[in-house]
């Protein structure tokens, strides 16, 4: 069911769909985001795109947790993964926006782990490095038209700062989402699992 993340009433209005389907929510994956502005400095961002970016990114996060929790802690069961990134573990050059909003993610995973765990309800998120696909796609063509770069040479630039010298694929990202959503990460609460290929050691 296509939903608006950053509308409460259409956030709600899908947790109850669920619950009216499935009779219970057990796990919780947000996914949803954009890329907001690229090599963009902070004093050129537009405050209607900083607050797009949060909106969607934290805001998101937020309103799906806030619409699935009472469930979990009824229930006390629940896994919680929200999807972060690398670029909310270190800062990141004129991505200002993209990297507030990732790192505030991992506060808000840490912190509702704390307030859901006496209920048996796990938070965790996944940071995901440089993932292959549109969006990435995207990021490499902008960077390599502001820089006047080819975008083999933005591309190369990402795969030689990884150790593994690969990009993390959509399937990387699941096989990490599969285990946290499992009971052999039964004991594992607002902590972050590091999917990037080596990126950010």
């Amino acid at each position: 069911m296509p939903t608006d993340v950053t509308d409460p009433r259409a956030v709600d209005a899908l947790a109850r769909r669920a619950l009216e389907e499935f009779g219970r929510i057990d796990i919780l994956v947000n996914a949803a985001g954009v890329i907001g502005p690229i090599e963009t400095p902070l004093h050129q961002i537009a405050p209607g795109d900083w607050d797009h970016v949060l909106g969607v990114n934290l805001r998101g996060v937020f309103l799906c947790c806030r619409a699935v929790v009472p469930t979990m802690i009824d229930r006390r069961y629940g896994k919680i993964i929200n999807i972060a990134g690398t670029s909310g573990l270190r800062g990141y050059r004129f991505r200002a926006a993209y990297s507030s909003s990732k790192w505030a993610v991992r506060g808000l995973t840490r912190t509702l782990a704390l307030e859901v765990g006496p209920y048996g309800v796990n938070v965790n998120a996944i940071c995901p490095g440089v993932v292959e696909g549109d969006r990435m796609t995207t990021i490499i063509n902008q960077k390599a038209r502001l820089r006047g770069w080819t975008a083999t040479q933005v591309r190369d630039e990402y795969i030689g700062e990884m150790a593994l010298r690969r990009f993390t694929t959509d399937a990387d990202i699941a096989h990490a989402a599969v285990f946290l959503a499992s009971e052999e990460s039964r004991q594992i609460s607002g902590h972050e699992m590091i999917v990037d290929g080596g990126w950010d050691v």
